[in-house]
């Protein structure tokens, strides 16, 4: 029995068909590639000074374990009121810790941004390239 297919879902299919591979990259209209190197680098520095990373965590690590597990430092104050006086004891440990995942940069969507904006103001334009069949 053959299948019939809407002709919205006939249209995709269609287009998924001709459709060809390709990929993001910048280029510079009417421009030189070989300047893309200097104009890419100056870019990335600008953006990184104007805007650096920032991490939430991780504490450094104190040192590792014999199995090469990360050690941390830890720092412990505790309190107690005697006699109307406070009395605070901090108290510093190493411990081991499951490690802490990737921190992630605050920073990096601003920094694009700054990129993106600094590579348009050279005359770049980051457009999708169709890649020769």
């Amino acid at each position: 029995m053959p299948t019939k297919f809407s002709k919205p879902a006939l249209l995709a299919i269609v287009a998924v068909t001709l459709s060809g591979c390709g990929h993001y990259a910048w280029q510079k209209p009417g421009g030189d590639p070989s300047t893309f190197g200097a104009d890419n680098y100056n870019c990335q520095q600008n953006a990184i000074a104007a805007v650096p990373p920032a991490y939430p965590y991780p504490p450094p690590p104190y040192g590792y374990s014999p199995y090469g597990e990360p050690l941390y430092q830890v720092e412990e104050t505790r309190c107690r009121d005697k006699h109307g006086y406070t009395y605070c004891k901090t108290q510093t440990s190493v411990q081991r810790r499951a490690p802490l995942p990737p921190p992630q940069d605050y920073n990096a969507p601003a920094r694009q941004d700054l990129y993106t904006a600094c590579m348009q103001a050279q005359g770049w334009v980051y457009r999708w390239i169709e890649d020769p069949q």
